[in-house]
């Protein structure tokens, strides 16, 4: 039984340290301003500030990329009971994962090597190639 109170003491006093060392450094980070200017955050390093074309372009891309992922989103839903709550994030998993594409005469398939989702999510719309991997099969180019 004195065994087992020296051990409890033990790891009592382990674990007052630890509550005074987070109370420390909870202390030290009040006192962190809260918002740093860049040329202090980097000061060994240059300021990139991209000119007016390239940040519209940038900002171009981004809204074609948006619009695209929504258009395939639409075209998800029919399929798809989850689209409202899942769909996004699906079309976003689909998208950044490796895989090969395939022409054929009237679609595209698009044959992932690996899926980090459950096949019961994209089942609906997919149909399995004789490789066990699912192929998307995109409607035709014209």
């Amino acid at each position: 039984m004195r065994e087992f109170q020296a051990a409890d003491k033990k790891i009592y006093q382990e674990l007052q340290a630890a509550a005074e060392r987070v109370a420390e450094l909870a202390a030290q980070q009040k006192l962190l301003p809260l918002r740093v200017p860049l040329a202090e955050a980097r000061p060994d390093q240059d300021l990139v500030k991209l000119s007016t074309e390239r940040k519209h372009l940038t900002n171009v891309l981004k809204l074609v990329a948006y619009q695209i992922e929504s258009d395939l989103v639409h075209l998800l839903r029919p399929h798809y009971t989850r689209t409202e709550d899942e769909g996004r994030t699906l079309i976003q998993t689909v998208l950044q994962s490796t895989a090969a594409l395939e022409p054929t005469g009237q679609e595209l398939r698009y044959l992932p090597s690996v899926l980090p989702i459950d096949p019961r999510q994209w089942r609906p719309c997919v149909r399995t190639s004789t490789q066990r991997r699912p192929v998307f099969q995109v409607r035709t180019f014209a």
